[in-house]
């Protein structure tokens, strides 16, 4: 039963907390909550996958997840495990045994607030040297 816990535990507040972010929202440049809301959703995503396949996604496959449909009209795919949002680079990557995952959200261009994960669901916040 704990088993159960750790998958739905992190489901539950992914979803709780996760902002529901607009097309319109994400025409520019985003927040760092929002980030990092984004960032908790697709952790999220992640999680609930894997209980169901015992493998992590690619991006593409998490953008036909009923988690990330939030996300879909947001997400500008550039491949199966890249996409920009809002003035970011998205990359999801998994390696081919599925077993792990790491997720980053960088700036698109100049200095800005990084993102990101990995597969232990702990998000971490970063910027560029030489960025103030």
């Amino acid at each position: 039963m704990q088993k159960n816990w750790f998958v739905i535990m992190p489901l539950l507040i992914g979803i709780a907390v996760a902002p529901i972010l607009s097309a319109q929202q994400m025409s520019s440049q985003l927040s760092e909550d929002q980030a990092v809301g984004l960032m908790r959703t697709i952790n999220t995503a992640q999680m609930g996958w894997f209980s169901r396949h015992q493998t992590f996604a690619n991006l593409s496959d998490l953008e036909q997840d009923k988690l990330l449909s939030e996300c879909e009209e947001i997400l500008n795919s550039t491949g199966i495990d890249s996409a920009s949002v809002g003035g970011y680079e998205l990359k999801v990557l998994v390696p081919f045994d599925g077993r792990h995952y790491s997720t980053s959200l960088t700036p698109a261009q100049g200095c800005g607030v990084a993102m990101f994960s990995t597969d232990q669901g702990v998000i971490f916040r970063a910027t560029a040297l030489g960025c103030q």
